[in-house]
C-alpha cells in the first residue's frame, strides 16, 4: 500500500508540472521578437491555431554540464567521434566541443586536425548533441523521440563560409529517411534559411521537398526562433511565429508516421561550400538558448509526462 501511494503521488506531481498554453493564432506578418539578452529565455506559445498543447520535452540549458540523460554528442555510428562523409564534411563531431554555459548550449568548430574514421585526418572538431543514440544497437532506447507536435529552438548561428549549423530529425529506426530539417543555414549567407523535407516514395526513391526564406534580419546577429508543426496531415515551418513553408499529406507526399528524434549539430564544409574560406573565422559557435517539444493535450496521453515515454 505505501508502494501504491508513493506511485499515485509521483503521478499526480509529474502530471501537474505539465505546462499547458492556449494559443492564439498570430497575425501575418507580425514576428516574436526576441531579446538580444541570452539570459532572458522567450517563452511564446507554439503558432498554430487556437489549441492547447502540453510542453513533453524541453532543455532550457540552465546547468553547467550537458543533461546526457536528454542528448548524446554524437550520431548512433559514434567511433569516439562522428561524422557524415557522404555529405563531404570537414568536421569531426568530439564531446569537448559541446559547451553548457550562461544558459546557453554552445556548439563550436575548432581548427585544428584530428584523427577519425580509419585513420582519416580531419582539419576541424566540432560539436553536436542527439536525443537519439550513440550505438547502433537499437536494444539500448534513445534518449527522447517524439511523434506528432510542436517543436522550436532559439538560437544564434555563426557567420563564414563553410559554417552549416542545423537544427533536424530522424527516425529511432536508425534509417536515413524521412529527414525533416527544421532549419539549415550556410555560413555564407546567414540571412537564408532552408526547409526540407526527405522521404522515401512508394518506389524507394528518394524525394527531396524544400523551400528557402529570406530575412531581413542577418541570424547570426541576433536571437531567432525556428519551429515546426508536424501534424498527421501535414509539416508547418515557422520562423520567428511567423509560418514560411507547409507541406500538405498527398497521395504522392506522405507524412512521417513514426517516432523521431532531435539533432542539433554545427557541421563544417560539406554540401555545396566545399570548405571554409577566409570569411569564417575559427573557433565560432552554433549557440542555442533552448530545445521545447509540445504536443496536442489529451487525457489518454497523460503516461506521455516521463520524456522518455513519447505519445503515440
Amino acid at each position: 500500500m505505501k508502494i501504491l501511494t508513493i506511485f499515485v503521488l509521483f503521478i499526480v506531481l509529474s502530471i501537474s508540472s505539465y505546462q499547458t498554453f492556449t494559443l492564439i493564432p498570430k497575425p501575418l506578418g507580425q514576428a516574436v521578437m526576441s531579446t538580444s539578452n541570452p539570459d532572458v529565455h522567450a517563452n511564446p506559445p507554439p503558432p498554430g491555431p487556437t489549441n492547447t498543447w502540453k510542453l513533453v520535452f524541453s532543455d532550457e540549458f540552465n546547468g553547467t554540464v550537458l543533461d546526457t540523460n536528454k542528448w548524446t554528442t554524437c550520431y548512433w555510428w559514434n567511433k569516439n567521434g562522428c561524422t557524415i562523409l557522404t555529405n563531404n564534411e570537414l568536421e569531426w563531431y568530439q564531446p569537448k566541443n559541446v559547451k553548457v554555459k550562461n544558459g546557453l548550449l554552445i556548439l563550436t568548430a575548432i581548427k585544428e586536425n584530428v584523427i577519425g574514421w580509419d585513420g582519416k585526418v580531419f582539419p576541424y572538431t566540432s560539436g553536436m548533441v542527439s536525443s537519439g543514440r550513440n550505438t547502433a544497437d537499437k536494444v539500448f532506447p534513445v534518449r527522447f523521440s517524439f511523434k506528432y507536435g510542436y517543436t522550436e529552438i532559439r538560437a544564434i548561428v555563426p557567420k563564414g563560409k563553410g559554417f552549416w549549423p542545423a537544427f533536424w530529425m530522424l527516425p529511432i529506426t536508425q534509417s536515413s529517411k524521412p529527414e525533416i530539417d527544421v532549419m539549415e543555414i550556410l555560413g555564407s549567407n546567414t540571412y537564408r534559411t532552408v526547409m526540407n523535407y526527405h522521404f522515401l516514395n512508394a518506389s524507394k526513391q528518394r524525394i527531396d521537398i524544400g523551400d528557402e526564406w529570406i530575412s531581413p534580419d542577418d541570424f547570426s546577429k541576433g536571437w531567432h526562433i525556428f519551429g515546426l508543426d508536424w501534424e498527421t496531415d501535414k509539416l508547418v515551418w515557422y520562423v520567428d511565429g511567423i509560418e514560411r513553408f507547409r507541406i500538405t499529406k498527398t497521395s504522392s507526399i506522405p507524412i512521417p508516421a513514426e517516432n523521431m528524434y532531435l539533432i542539433m549539430n554545427l557541421a563544417v564544409g560539406g554540401g555545396t561550400q566545399v570548405k571554409p574560406d577566409d570569411t569564417a573565422h575559427f573557433p565560432d559557435r552554433y549557440q542555442i538558448d533552448y530545445v521545447r517539444v509540445y504536443q496536442h493535450f489529451n487525457k489518454s496521453q497523460w503516461q506521455c509526462f516521463q520524456y522518455f515515454e513519447p505519445c503515440h
